[in-house]
């Protein structure tokens, strides 16, 4: 067993005993997302006065996003699992990591603070960091108030978990191994970003020519990415 978030659990297919230990750590669910009937399971959480909760996912082409949600709205403690814990679960461990402790951090980004705010809220983020920003989340654009928490930074975060979009740098996003990933930094269509900063650097590829993307257009294409199985 491995905890992804405060919270969520992950694991292989456990055993009767490895249900009763989870019951013994305090653990109150538990989310099946295998396909075939699991008795043993199932019986092992009734004895243990846990929630066992069936979420069929197939070996591929499944809803990831349906199955994150169900494992996110688990009662908590909640372990979840497939059979060998390591590709359904791995996805949508990633998936929960994303949604729970991702985070966006936007830097020197003025006239389109609030569209990217609604993209980062729409893809299920909950934090975005601001730093330097000369603008307010104001106006219509802010009617999903409540649901991302905002906060003023005074540093640029980095180490390992922070990638940095930048044009031309580092590997293209879609080859970007994302499962360590908790903060996409975006800077400003401006000013972009220094590219000297401690942290990893990915780009979006594009087909034509242009030397950049809107702060959204970027962002929409690295939450795709990083949601994508």
């Amino acid at each position: 067993m491995r905890e992804v978030v405060p919270g969520l659990w992950r694991s292989p297919l456990p055993k009767a005993r490895d249900v009763a230990a989870w019951a013994a750590m305090g653990g109150r669910s538990v989310v099946d997302l295998t396909q075939r009937p699991r008795p043993t399971v199932e019986r092992a959480c009734a004895r243990a006065g846990l929630s066992y909760i069936k979420h069929p996912m197939p070996y591929s082409g499944g809803d990831y996003t349906a199955a994150t949600n169900v494992v996110l709205a688990a009662p908590r403690p909640a372990l979840f699992h497939c059979y060998h814990g390591r590709d359904r679960t791995g996805v949508v461990a990633r998936l929960v990591r994303m949604r729970e402790a991702g985070r966006v951090v936007l830097v020197g980004v003025g006239r389109n603070l609030n569209r990217a705010y609604r993209t980062a809220e729409a893809y299920g983020i909950r934090q975005i960091g601001l730093v330097r920003c000369n603008a307010t989340i104001s106006g219509r654009l802010f009617a999903a108030a409540g649901r991302v928490d905002v906060q003023a930074l005074d540093d640029i975060p980095t180490g390992p978990g922070v990638v940095a979009l930048e044009t031309g740098a580092g590997v293209s996003i879609d080859v970007l191994d994302w499962s360590e990933v908790d903060t996409v930094l975006i800077g400003g269509e401006t000013s972009g970003l220094t590219r000297t900063l401690p942290v990893r650097y990915a780009h979006i590829p594009m087909a034509g020519s242009i030397s950049g993307l809107t702060v959204e257009g970027a962002l929409v294409a690295a939450l795709e990415a990083w949601r994508r199985p």
